[in-house]
């Protein structure tokens, strides 16, 4: 199961977060954005309550303010990209 884990994070405390989400083997995507939000992470393991787990776990992070969780219901194959 893949989820969509959207963060908001204290100013200046960007590098702890990272490094925390770098070093956990669930995380498969990290994207710093620009705009309301801070990170968008993709997050696999293979059930619902795994995903709730990991949760309640990264919102403990001391300068996480907010996640926004949202599960991947279905896989599309991806575009090709232009080049």
């Amino acid at each position: 199961m893949m989820a969509f884990m959207i963060f908001d994070i204290k100013p200046g405390a960007e590098q702890e977060v990272l490094k925390a989400l770098e070093e956990d083997e669930a995380v498969r995507d990290i994207y710093v954005i620009a705009g309301e939000h801070d990170l968008v992470t993709i997050v696999s393991l293979p059930e619902y309550n795994a995903i709730y787990e990991w949760l309640v776990k990264a919102r403990q992070l001391p300068s996480v303010i907010h996640i926004k969780c949202y599960l991947c219901m279905d896989t599309i194959a991806p575009r090709k990209t232009q080049k």
